[in-house]
């Protein structure tokens, strides 16, 4: 049965797949995403991936959660002066 976790894993997946060039590999313990050019991401998109990246889905992101975390500033940006 489908639901909207599947489509976070989707996304997950590509968006692992754009930063690290190569497809996360998942044995029974999850996804692992342990190649050099996703460790040189930023800590707010590794965090996000591995979250849309859980195996179960009760525990895996939601849509609404990687939207706002997308939207939401990086904390080392200063905000724009007027």
């Amino acid at each position: 049965m489908w639901t909207a976790a599947a489509d976070v894993f989707s996304l997950g997946t590509v968006a692992f797949a754009m930063l690290a060039n190569v497809l996360p590999s998942h044995d029974r313990d999850g996804a692992d995403l342990a190649t050099r050019a996703f460790a040189q991401s930023s800590l707010k998109m590794r965090l996000l991936i591995s979250s849309m990246l859980l195996s179960s889905a009760a525990e895996r992101a939601t849509l609404a959660h990687a939207a706002a975390v997308l939207v939401e500033p990086d904390e080392q940006e200063e905000p724009e002066e007027p």
